[in-house]
Protein backbone atom coordinates (compact mmCIF):
# COMPACT_ATOMS: atom_id res chain seq x y z
CA UNK A 1 0.00 0.00 0.00
CA UNK A 2 3.01 2.06 0.92
CA UNK A 3 4.78 1.58 -2.37
CA UNK A 4 1.18 2.36 -4.35
CA UNK A 5 0.69 5.66 -2.21
CA UNK A 6 4.59 6.33 -3.09
CA UNK A 7 3.89 5.76 -6.48
CA UNK A 8 0.94 7.99 -7.22
CA UNK A 9 2.59 11.02 -5.10
CA UNK A 10 5.54 10.76 -7.97
CA UNK A 11 3.33 10.61 -10.76
CA UNK A 12 1.49 13.49 -9.34
CA UNK A 13 4.69 14.91 -9.29
CA UNK A 14 5.69 14.68 -12.66
CA UNK A 15 1.90 15.60 -13.43
CA UNK A 16 2.35 19.03 -11.97
CA UNK A 17 5.31 19.45 -14.46
CA UNK A 18 3.01 19.18 -17.12
CA UNK A 19 2.19 22.73 -18.51
CA UNK A 20 -2.04 23.17 -18.52
CA UNK A 21 -2.27 22.71 -22.63
CA UNK A 22 -5.48 20.53 -24.01
CA UNK A 23 -4.88 22.89 -27.16
CA UNK A 24 -5.09 21.60 -30.18
CA UNK A 25 -4.35 21.74 -33.70
CA UNK A 26 -7.83 21.82 -36.03
CA UNK A 27 -7.39 20.83 -39.74
CA UNK A 28 -9.03 23.36 -41.46
CA UNK A 29 -8.11 22.23 -45.48
CA UNK A 30 -5.76 19.99 -47.49
CA UNK A 31 -5.10 20.07 -51.43
CA UNK A 32 -3.61 17.22 -53.25
CA UNK A 33 -0.78 18.80 -55.62
CA UNK A 34 0.34 17.52 -58.76
CA UNK A 35 3.91 16.51 -57.36
CA UNK A 36 5.72 15.79 -54.42
CA UNK A 37 4.89 18.28 -51.96
CA UNK A 38 8.57 19.62 -50.53
CA UNK A 39 8.13 23.19 -48.95
CA UNK A 40 5.82 26.10 -48.77
CA UNK A 41 6.06 29.89 -48.31
CA UNK A 42 3.01 31.99 -47.73
CA UNK A 43 2.87 36.01 -48.99
CA UNK A 44 -0.67 37.38 -48.76
CA UNK A 45 -3.60 34.96 -50.20
CA UNK A 46 -0.82 33.16 -52.09
CA UNK A 47 0.89 29.49 -51.32
CA UNK A 48 3.98 28.99 -52.98
CA UNK A 49 4.57 24.86 -53.33
CA UNK A 50 8.10 23.77 -54.29
CA UNK A 51 6.32 20.54 -55.17
CA UNK A 52 9.24 18.28 -56.27
CA UNK A 53 9.07 16.93 -60.37
CA UNK A 54 6.53 19.65 -61.05
CA UNK A 55 8.57 22.53 -60.12
CA UNK A 56 6.74 25.33 -58.83
CA UNK A 57 2.43 25.26 -57.63
CA UNK A 58 0.58 28.07 -56.72
CA UNK A 59 -2.49 27.82 -54.35
CA UNK A 60 -5.12 30.86 -54.10
CA UNK A 61 -5.93 30.28 -50.05
CA UNK A 62 -7.75 33.36 -49.51
CA UNK A 63 -9.79 30.80 -48.41
CA UNK A 64 -8.63 28.44 -46.34
CA UNK A 65 -11.30 26.51 -45.53
CA UNK A 66 -11.32 26.03 -49.42
CA UNK A 67 -7.76 26.64 -50.89
CA UNK A 68 -8.09 26.51 -54.93
CA UNK A 69 -5.00 25.43 -57.62
CA UNK A 70 -4.14 28.15 -59.65
CA UNK A 71 -1.41 26.48 -61.60
CA UNK A 72 2.06 25.10 -62.15
CA UNK A 73 4.94 26.77 -63.44
CA UNK A 74 8.21 24.97 -64.37
CA UNK A 75 11.94 26.43 -65.65
CA UNK A 76 12.85 23.46 -67.27
CA UNK A 77 11.21 20.01 -67.68
CA UNK A 78 13.35 18.19 -65.25
CA UNK A 79 13.83 20.40 -62.15
CA UNK A 80 12.23 19.21 -58.81
CA UNK A 81 12.09 21.56 -56.73
CA UNK A 82 13.16 21.41 -53.28
CA UNK A 83 12.13 24.78 -51.40
CA UNK A 84 10.87 28.06 -52.31
CA UNK A 85 11.58 32.01 -51.48
CA UNK A 86 10.25 35.28 -52.97
CA UNK A 87 11.05 39.27 -51.85
CA UNK A 88 7.73 40.67 -51.21
CA UNK A 89 5.66 42.50 -53.55
CA UNK A 90 7.62 40.96 -56.37
CA UNK A 91 6.30 38.31 -58.99
CA UNK A 92 9.13 36.81 -59.11
CA UNK A 93 9.91 32.90 -56.71
CA UNK A 94 13.17 31.47 -56.49
CA UNK A 95 13.41 27.64 -56.17
CA UNK A 96 16.34 25.47 -55.12
CA UNK A 97 16.28 22.53 -57.36
CA UNK A 98 17.65 19.24 -56.26
CA UNK A 99 18.75 18.49 -59.43
CA UNK A 100 21.64 21.13 -59.27
CA UNK A 101 20.29 24.90 -59.91
CA UNK A 102 18.41 27.86 -58.70
CA UNK A 103 15.15 28.69 -60.61
CA UNK A 104 13.28 32.03 -61.31
CA UNK A 105 10.43 31.29 -61.74
CA UNK A 106 7.30 33.95 -63.06
CA UNK A 107 4.64 34.20 -60.31
CA UNK A 108 2.52 37.19 -61.79
CA UNK A 109 -1.11 36.10 -62.57
CA UNK A 110 -2.95 34.94 -64.59
CA UNK A 111 0.31 31.88 -64.37
CA UNK A 112 2.40 32.27 -67.31
CA UNK A 113 4.16 28.71 -67.57
CA UNK A 114 6.14 29.74 -70.77
CA UNK A 115 7.38 33.35 -69.17
CA UNK A 116 10.66 34.52 -70.81
CA UNK A 117 11.65 35.34 -66.82
CA UNK A 118 11.62 31.19 -66.29
CA UNK A 119 15.00 31.01 -65.81
CA UNK A 120 17.28 28.01 -64.63
CA UNK A 121 20.70 29.25 -63.26
CA UNK A 122 22.67 26.47 -63.41
CA UNK A 123 26.05 26.81 -61.18
CA UNK A 124 27.31 23.32 -61.21
CA UNK A 125 26.03 22.73 -57.65
CA UNK A 126 22.68 20.33 -56.00
CA UNK A 127 20.99 23.09 -54.54
CA UNK A 128 18.77 21.84 -51.39
CA UNK A 129 17.68 24.94 -49.30
CA UNK A 130 18.05 28.56 -49.97
CA UNK A 131 17.28 31.95 -48.12
CA UNK A 132 16.99 35.56 -49.69
CA UNK A 133 19.01 38.68 -48.60
CA UNK A 134 17.69 42.08 -50.04
CA UNK A 135 20.05 45.04 -50.65
CA UNK A 136 18.28 47.60 -52.39
CA UNK A 137 17.92 46.35 -56.03
CA UNK A 138 20.41 43.43 -54.97
CA UNK A 139 19.01 40.04 -54.34
CA UNK A 140 21.48 38.17 -52.69
CA UNK A 141 20.33 34.04 -52.25
CA UNK A 142 22.28 32.15 -49.71
CA UNK A 143 21.94 28.43 -50.12
CA UNK A 144 23.44 24.81 -49.31
CA UNK A 145 24.28 22.16 -51.55
CA UNK A 146 22.93 18.68 -51.62
CA UNK A 147 24.32 15.71 -53.13
CA UNK A 148 28.12 15.23 -53.63
CA UNK A 149 28.44 19.16 -53.09
CA UNK A 150 26.28 18.99 -49.78
CA UNK A 151 29.56 20.94 -47.93
CA UNK A 152 28.92 23.89 -49.86
CA UNK A 153 27.52 27.34 -48.40
CA UNK A 154 26.89 29.49 -51.18
CA UNK A 155 26.36 33.43 -52.08
CA UNK A 156 24.40 34.11 -55.46
CA UNK A 157 24.04 37.88 -56.41
CA UNK A 158 20.96 38.52 -58.46
CA UNK A 159 20.54 42.22 -59.94
CA UNK A 160 17.44 44.02 -60.96
CA UNK A 161 17.79 46.65 -63.92
CA UNK A 162 16.72 50.00 -62.53
CA UNK A 163 14.15 48.34 -60.57
CA UNK A 164 12.61 46.14 -62.99
CA UNK A 165 11.67 42.60 -61.75
CA UNK A 166 13.48 41.50 -65.13
CA UNK A 167 16.70 40.02 -64.38
CA UNK A 168 20.39 41.14 -65.68
CA UNK A 169 23.08 39.95 -64.39
CA UNK A 170 23.94 37.12 -61.96
CA UNK A 171 26.92 36.47 -60.19
CA UNK A 172 28.32 33.96 -57.28
CA UNK A 173 31.13 34.30 -54.56
CA UNK A 174 33.13 31.45 -54.07
CA UNK A 175 31.63 28.92 -51.80
CA UNK A 176 32.58 28.22 -47.78
CA UNK A 177 33.15 24.16 -47.71
CA UNK A 178 31.43 23.16 -44.65
CA UNK A 179 32.73 20.69 -42.76
CA UNK A 180 29.57 18.55 -42.87
CA UNK A 181 26.73 17.99 -44.78
CA UNK A 182 24.78 20.94 -44.71
CA UNK A 183 20.94 21.24 -45.17
CA UNK A 184 19.13 24.15 -44.27
CA UNK A 185 20.42 28.33 -43.90
CA UNK A 186 18.65 30.94 -42.03
CA UNK A 187 20.13 34.87 -42.17
CA UNK A 188 19.41 37.95 -39.87
CA UNK A 189 20.88 41.22 -39.31
CA UNK A 190 24.47 40.55 -40.91
CA UNK A 191 24.81 36.91 -39.50
CA UNK A 192 23.80 33.25 -41.33
CA UNK A 193 23.19 30.70 -39.79
CA UNK A 194 23.65 26.99 -41.13
CA UNK A 195 22.40 23.53 -39.99
CA UNK A 196 25.00 21.36 -41.03
CA UNK A 197 23.69 18.00 -40.65
CA UNK A 198 26.31 15.94 -38.38
CA UNK A 199 28.41 19.39 -38.01
CA UNK A 200 25.76 21.14 -35.87
CA UNK A 201 25.55 25.43 -35.92
CA UNK A 202 27.76 27.43 -38.60
CA UNK A 203 27.09 30.90 -37.74
CA UNK A 204 28.71 33.64 -40.64
CA UNK A 205 29.46 37.28 -40.02
CA UNK A 206 27.77 38.23 -43.88
CA UNK A 207 28.57 42.11 -43.32
CA UNK A 208 30.76 41.90 -46.55
CA UNK A 209 28.50 39.75 -48.16
CA UNK A 210 31.83 39.35 -50.96
CA UNK A 211 34.05 37.75 -48.22
CA UNK A 212 31.65 35.95 -45.76
CA UNK A 213 33.36 35.23 -42.66
CA UNK A 214 32.77 32.51 -39.81
CA UNK A 215 32.05 33.57 -36.07
CA UNK A 216 31.69 30.24 -34.81
CA UNK A 217 30.73 26.90 -35.09
CA UNK A 218 28.67 25.08 -32.14
CA UNK A 219 28.52 20.38 -32.67
CA UNK A 220 25.15 19.47 -31.38
CA UNK A 221 23.45 16.34 -30.83
CA UNK A 222 21.43 15.00 -33.91
CA UNK A 223 21.57 16.15 -37.24
CA UNK A 224 20.80 19.83 -37.89
CA UNK A 225 18.49 19.84 -40.60
CA UNK A 226 17.00 23.30 -40.83
CA UNK A 227 17.12 26.33 -38.99
CA UNK A 228 15.28 29.21 -37.95
CA UNK A 229 16.35 32.41 -35.77
CA UNK A 230 14.13 35.16 -33.64
CA UNK A 231 15.47 37.27 -31.02
CA UNK A 232 18.56 35.77 -29.46
CA UNK A 233 18.02 32.13 -30.16
CA UNK A 234 18.68 29.72 -33.15
CA UNK A 235 16.35 27.11 -33.13
CA UNK A 236 16.92 24.00 -34.95
CA UNK A 237 15.28 20.78 -36.23
CA UNK A 238 17.91 18.17 -35.29
CA UNK A 239 15.74 15.05 -36.95
CA UNK A 240 16.82 12.17 -34.16
CA UNK A 241 17.23 14.81 -31.28
CA UNK A 242 13.79 16.79 -32.27
CA UNK A 243 14.06 20.46 -31.34
CA UNK A 244 17.36 22.09 -30.25
CA UNK A 245 17.86 25.30 -28.83
CA UNK A 246 20.96 27.61 -29.23
CA UNK A 247 22.15 30.60 -27.45
CA UNK A 248 23.41 33.22 -29.74
CA UNK A 249 23.49 36.73 -27.73
CA UNK A 250 27.16 36.31 -28.71
CA UNK A 251 27.33 35.02 -32.10
CA UNK A 252 30.97 34.38 -31.95
CA UNK A 253 30.20 31.99 -28.63
CA UNK A 254 26.99 30.42 -28.95
CA UNK A 255 26.30 27.57 -26.63
CA UNK A 256 22.95 24.79 -26.27
CA UNK A 257 20.58 25.88 -23.71
CA UNK A 258 18.02 22.93 -23.95
CA UNK A 259 16.90 20.58 -26.36
CA UNK A 260 13.04 18.63 -26.61
CA UNK A 261 12.97 15.57 -28.40
CA UNK A 262 9.67 13.89 -30.49
CA UNK A 263 8.64 10.78 -31.17
CA UNK A 264 9.63 10.94 -35.32
CA UNK A 265 12.77 12.42 -36.87
CA UNK A 266 12.48 16.37 -37.36
CA UNK A 267 13.46 18.11 -40.82
CA UNK A 268 11.87 21.47 -40.45
CA UNK A 269 10.93 24.22 -38.59
CA UNK A 270 8.82 27.79 -38.16
CA UNK A 271 8.99 29.95 -35.34
CA UNK A 272 5.88 32.25 -34.50
CA UNK A 273 6.16 34.18 -31.44
CA UNK A 274 6.04 31.58 -28.59
CA UNK A 275 5.70 28.34 -30.38
CA UNK A 276 7.95 26.76 -32.58
CA UNK A 277 5.80 24.95 -35.16
CA UNK A 278 8.37 21.29 -35.98
CA UNK A 279 7.57 18.61 -38.59
CA UNK A 280 8.89 15.33 -39.07
CA UNK A 281 8.17 12.72 -42.27
CA UNK A 282 6.70 9.67 -40.17
CA UNK A 283 4.39 11.67 -37.73
CA UNK A 284 3.70 15.00 -38.74
CA UNK A 285 3.29 18.13 -36.86
CA UNK A 286 4.17 19.26 -33.49
CA UNK A 287 3.68 22.16 -31.57
CA UNK A 288 5.74 23.47 -28.71
CA UNK A 289 5.98 26.41 -26.38
CA UNK A 290 9.01 28.30 -26.69
CA UNK A 291 8.01 31.20 -24.02
CA UNK A 292 10.84 29.77 -21.69
CA UNK A 293 13.70 28.95 -24.07
CA UNK A 294 15.39 27.41 -21.65
CA UNK A 295 12.52 24.92 -20.41
CA UNK A 296 10.64 24.26 -23.69
CA UNK A 297 7.66 22.17 -23.63
CA UNK A 298 4.92 20.13 -25.33
CA UNK A 299 1.55 21.82 -26.65
CA UNK A 300 -0.04 19.93 -28.81
CA UNK A 301 0.61 17.62 -32.13
CA UNK A 302 -1.21 16.71 -35.36
CA UNK A 303 -0.47 13.24 -37.22
CA UNK A 304 -0.70 14.24 -40.71
CA UNK A 305 -1.31 11.16 -43.97
CA UNK A 306 1.65 11.92 -45.34
CA UNK A 307 5.28 12.44 -44.80
CA UNK A 308 5.61 16.43 -43.82
CA UNK A 309 8.53 17.86 -45.78
CA UNK A 310 7.98 21.30 -44.72
CA UNK A 311 6.36 23.83 -42.74
CA UNK A 312 5.09 27.35 -42.39
CA UNK A 313 3.44 29.51 -39.85
CA UNK A 314 1.26 32.88 -39.49
CA UNK A 315 -0.35 33.88 -36.22
CA UNK A 316 -3.62 32.05 -37.74
CA UNK A 317 -2.52 29.34 -39.35
CA UNK A 318 -0.19 26.53 -39.91
CA UNK A 319 0.79 25.12 -43.42
CA UNK A 320 2.42 21.85 -43.86
CA UNK A 321 3.97 20.43 -46.55
CA UNK A 322 2.61 17.07 -46.67
CA UNK A 323 4.71 14.85 -49.54
CA UNK A 324 1.55 14.31 -51.88
CA UNK A 325 -0.90 17.36 -50.24
CA UNK A 326 -0.43 20.96 -49.01
CA UNK A 327 -2.29 20.67 -45.06
CA UNK A 328 -4.10 24.50 -43.89
CA UNK A 329 -4.32 23.68 -39.94
CA UNK A 330 -5.52 26.16 -37.47
CA UNK A 331 -3.81 26.81 -33.88
CA UNK A 332 -6.81 26.26 -31.04
CA UNK A 333 -6.62 28.50 -27.82
CA UNK A 334 -8.70 26.00 -26.29
CA UNK A 335 -6.17 26.00 -23.26
CA UNK A 336 -6.14 27.47 -19.88
CA UNK A 337 -6.85 31.54 -19.78
CA UNK A 338 -6.06 33.79 -17.26
CA UNK A 339 -9.02 34.60 -15.31
CA UNK A 340 -10.38 38.35 -15.64
CA UNK A 341 -12.83 40.48 -14.93
CA UNK A 342 -15.61 39.22 -17.34
CA UNK A 343 -14.77 36.19 -17.26
CA UNK A 344 -15.34 35.59 -13.57
CA UNK A 345 -18.44 37.00 -13.91
CA UNK A 346 -19.82 34.16 -16.42
CA UNK A 347 -18.21 30.59 -14.53
CA UNK A 348 -16.46 29.22 -11.97
CA UNK A 349 -14.38 25.79 -12.70
CA UNK A 350 -13.24 24.61 -9.42
CA UNK A 351 -11.72 21.09 -10.20
CA UNK A 352 -12.72 17.74 -9.54
CA UNK A 353 -12.48 14.39 -7.18
CA UNK A 354 -10.87 11.95 -6.89
CA UNK A 355 -7.98 12.79 -9.02
CA UNK A 356 -5.77 10.38 -9.75
CA UNK A 357 -8.96 8.23 -10.62
CA UNK A 358 -9.44 4.90 -12.36
CA UNK A 359 -13.39 4.23 -13.23
CA UNK A 360 -14.82 8.04 -12.87
CA UNK A 361 -13.86 11.28 -11.15
CA UNK A 362 -16.52 14.39 -10.70
CA UNK A 363 -16.42 17.69 -11.83
CA UNK A 364 -17.09 20.79 -9.94
CA UNK A 365 -17.96 23.87 -11.84
CA UNK A 366 -20.41 27.03 -11.17
CA UNK A 367 -22.80 29.52 -13.38
CA UNK A 368 -23.46 32.93 -12.26
CA UNK A 369 -25.51 33.16 -15.10
CA UNK A 370 -28.07 31.14 -17.96
CA UNK A 371 -25.33 30.24 -20.13
CA UNK A 372 -24.97 27.77 -23.45
CA UNK A 373 -21.84 25.81 -22.09
CA UNK A 374 -19.31 23.01 -23.75
CA UNK A 375 -17.49 20.76 -21.42
CA UNK A 376 -15.10 18.42 -23.58
CA UNK A 377 -12.19 15.93 -22.86
CA UNK A 378 -9.03 15.71 -24.33
CA UNK A 379 -5.66 14.03 -24.50
CA UNK A 380 -2.61 14.72 -24.34
CA UNK A 381 -1.85 15.73 -27.68
CA UNK A 382 -5.19 17.75 -28.01
CA UNK A 383 -7.49 15.66 -29.66
CA UNK A 384 -11.17 15.48 -28.11
CA UNK A 385 -12.04 12.26 -26.33
CA UNK A 386 -15.66 12.77 -25.57
CA UNK A 387 -18.18 15.50 -25.11
CA UNK A 388 -19.72 15.78 -21.51
CA UNK A 389 -22.11 18.96 -22.12
CA UNK A 390 -23.06 20.72 -25.10
CA UNK A 391 -26.37 22.32 -23.94
CA UNK A 392 -28.03 25.63 -22.11
CA UNK A 393 -27.55 25.40 -18.10
CA UNK A 394 -29.11 27.94 -15.50
CA UNK A 395 -26.81 29.47 -13.00
CA UNK A 396 -26.10 27.20 -10.42
CA UNK A 397 -23.49 24.68 -8.82
CA UNK A 398 -22.86 21.46 -10.30
CA UNK A 399 -21.25 18.36 -10.23
CA UNK A 400 -20.81 16.27 -12.78
CA UNK A 401 -19.60 12.81 -13.23
CA UNK A 402 -16.85 11.27 -16.03
CA UNK A 403 -17.61 7.58 -15.95
CA UNK A 404 -14.61 6.80 -18.28
CA UNK A 405 -14.97 5.20 -21.50
CA UNK A 406 -12.15 2.38 -22.52
CA UNK A 407 -9.20 4.54 -22.10
CA UNK A 408 -5.55 4.42 -21.70
CA UNK A 409 -4.07 5.58 -18.55
CA UNK A 410 -2.75 9.25 -18.78
CA UNK A 411 -2.96 12.41 -18.52
CA UNK A 412 -6.70 14.57 -20.12
CA UNK A 413 -8.37 17.77 -19.73
CA UNK A 414 -11.36 18.69 -18.92
CA UNK A 415 -12.60 22.20 -21.12
CA UNK A 416 -15.46 24.29 -20.06
CA UNK A 417 -16.19 26.65 -22.03
CA UNK A 418 -18.42 29.56 -22.33
CA UNK A 419 -19.11 32.38 -25.37
CA UNK A 420 -15.20 33.45 -26.37
CA UNK A 421 -14.38 32.01 -22.60
CA UNK A 422 -12.65 28.68 -21.38
CA UNK A 423 -10.72 26.95 -18.74
CA UNK A 424 -9.18 24.09 -18.41
CA UNK A 425 -8.10 21.25 -15.70
CA UNK A 426 -6.21 18.02 -15.21
CA UNK A 427 -6.94 14.94 -15.15
CA UNK A 428 -5.17 11.84 -13.98
CA UNK A 429 -6.36 8.13 -14.97
CA UNK A 430 -4.69 5.21 -13.44
CA UNK A 431 -6.30 1.65 -14.11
Amino acid sequence: MRLANLCIALIMVLIASIPLYPQSLERISGIVTLGDCQDVFIEGDLAYVADGEMGLTLIDISNPASPNYIGTSHSATDDIAKSVWKRGGDDIAFVADMDGKIMTVDVSLPLNPNSNRNLSLGWDQNVEDLYGIVYQDTIYLLTVSSGFQRQHLSFFQIVYRSGVPGFGDYYIVEPYVLPASAYGVYAESSYAHVADGVGGLFIFDISDMWQPELASSLDLIGRSLSVMVQGNYAYLAAETAGLIIVDITDKYNPFMLSQYDIEGRATDIHIVGSRAYLVDDEYGLTAIDISDPANPNFICGYETSGSANGVYADESYIYVADFDSLLILHFNLTGFVERDVEKTKLFSFQGNYPNPFNVSTTLNFSLNQTSNIKINIYNLTGQKVQTLVNDTRPAGEYKLSWNVPDLPSGVYFAQLEIDQYSESIKLLLLK
